[in-house]
């Protein structure tokens, strides 16, 4: 859920890797599909707003493996990785520019996966 309550990223999953498993913005108030974002195949396991509901982090699934970095203001791809052992949790840090009005916000997330933390 959006920090603001008012919107829920939802993320799904596909059998066949030449399809995008989408990942949804839901409007809460109206139930309805704001936006969605294409990347990843296979499917997505996780999907999260940062704090300051600016960005938008998900995850692939074990099949997938990409990170996709999105802004739902712009509706577009911010930045994107790939990691060949699977990411199976991640969470936004926060850094020391937290709370800061400034256009040269910083953010961090950590990854954890088999034997490390990224």
């Amino acid at each position: 859920m959006s920090p603001d309550g008012l919107s829920l990223v939802v993320s799904s999953a596909t059998v066949n890797p030449e399809i995008f498993a989408p990942v949804y913005i839901i409007d809460i108030a109206s139930s309805t599909v704001k936006t969605r974002f294409l990347f990843h195949n296979r499917g997505v396991q996780q999907a999260k707003y940062s704090a300051d509901g600016e960005l938008i982090l998900t995850v692939g699934n074990l099949k997938d493996g990409k990170l996709a970095i999105w802004s739902p203001k712009s509706e577009k791809l911010m930045a994107s990785s790939y990691d060949i052992a699977p990411i199976h949790d991640f969470d936004w840090r926060p850094t020391k520019a937290k709370g800061l009005k400034s256009k040269d916000k910083e953010y961090e997330f950590t990854t954890s996966g088999r034997n490390k933390v990224s």
